[in-house]
């Protein structure tokens, strides 16, 4: 893991102070360890996956999606098209 994609949804959940505080940390937390690490904010429903496919074409090899409500990770290995696996 060289280069992380953290997709999450800015208007999801009721607490957004403290989603942002948590986006800010693991961030923060990946780049201490070395790791090139970028959010990057959903705007319409299934922005998440075209996030994903852009953040693979631009060279990320793991994509952390956050939810509200139903965790999703997918690191990304070869493949061309994201499996999302529901936590």
């Amino acid at each position: 893991m060289r280069r992380v994609a953290l997709i999450y949804n800015p208007q999801s959940g009721q607490h957004s102070a403290q989603r942002d505080k948590a986006i800010h940390r693991a961030l923060a937390l990946l780049r201490d360890a070395g790791i090139d690490a970028e959010a990057l904010e959903t705007d319409a429903p299934g922005s998440a996956k075209t996030l994903a496919k852009l953040a693979m074409r631009n060279g990320y090899d793991t994509i952390l999606a956050c939810a509200a409500t139903a965790p999703r990770t997918k690191s990304s290995s070869a493949s061309s098209e994201p499996t999302w696996l529901s936590a």
